[in-house]
């Protein structure tokens, strides 16, 4: 009963965890892993994805399993990854009960972060450190290109796109985007320095809750021209360019920029039936 949980795992939380119970122990497999406690498959062109392929991993996903034997063959795994908040409580649970490794890759949108997340599971798998030469020009590159196409058009972005909507906020605005509303209900304890970043150098950044009651008068009649990134910030706005994608959309690393980048270029170019979807 949510309304009754006065402490503890969230209901997401135990959702994500839940899902991996009916996995039985069985002998580990080196280089095997997990990606768990995420609805969508990881892109085959992430950070993350080309690194375990790269250096010979069998990946288990629970999207790509089409039987029950495919679901059981996770627990072979040495090492099981998260890279959604909601999914680490679970991920622990999991390695202690069936004795991998749980390793949390953040999606994140700051460099340092991104890189700091796959060095630190390259070197707990004991492989060689990623090579990222070249991709915060190439990430910069696609900020100039997509700031150059849609100028000062007003974006807004939703906590549904990603788990951190504020660290996109900050990453769009230091490179002189017109972000004026982030929807949230709440700042997590991830994104509290991107929150105190933003209310000292950005204040007139807008922050709206999706669940207040009076959010229900808030779309206005007539559409508007934002640009919105997330379904919510496209209902609240009433526009029909926006970026359609949940929880991330598959994406993680530095690929998660530029592929939201190309996204939002895409949206600036193409109108969407947003009630339709």
């Amino acid at each position: 009963t949510p309304i009754m949980r006065k402490s503890g795992l969230t209901p997401d939380q135990l959702m994500r965890s839940r899902l991996y119970m009916p996995l039985k122990p069985r002998p580990t497999v080196k280089n095997a892993v997990a990606l768990i406690g995420s609805d969508l498959p990881l892109d085959e062109d992430s950070d993350l994805m080309l690194l375990l392929k790269q250096h010979g991993r069998k990946v288990h996903e629970i999207t790509a399993c089409r039987s029950y034997e495919d679901y059981q063959e996770m627990a072979e795994s040495a090492v099981y990854i998260s890279r959604y908040p909601s999914a680490v409580a679970g991920g622990d649970m999991l390695a202690d009960r069936l004795g991998g490794r749980h390793v949390y890759v953040p999606f994140s949108f700051d460099w340092d972060e991104i890189e700091n997340g796959l060095t630190r599971l390259t070197d707990i798998m004991g492989l060689p450190r990623p090579d990222f030469t070249g991709k915060r020009e190439e990430s910069e590159a696609a900020l100039k290109e997509t700031r150059s196409l849609i100028g000062d058009t007003p974006v807004a972005i939703d906590y549904t796109y990603c788990p951190r909507p504020l660290g996109l906020a900050k990453l769009l605005l230091t490179n002189g985007f017109n972000v004026q509303r982030v929807y949230l209900d709440a700042v997590t304890g991830e994104e509290k320095a991107d929150f105190e970043y933003l209310k000292a150098h950005y204040p007139e950044l807008q922050l709206f809750p999706t669940v207040h009651a009076a959010m229900r008068f808030h779309p206005p009649r007539e559409k508007s021209e934002f640009l919105a990134i997330g379904q919510k910030a496209a209902h609240f706005t009433n526009t029909p360019h926006f970026v359609n994608v949940v929880e991330g959309g598959g994406m993680l690393g530095y690929q998660a920029v530029t592929k939201t980048l190309a996204l939002m270029r895409e949206a600036c170019m193409e109108e969407k039936d947003m009630r339709s979807l």
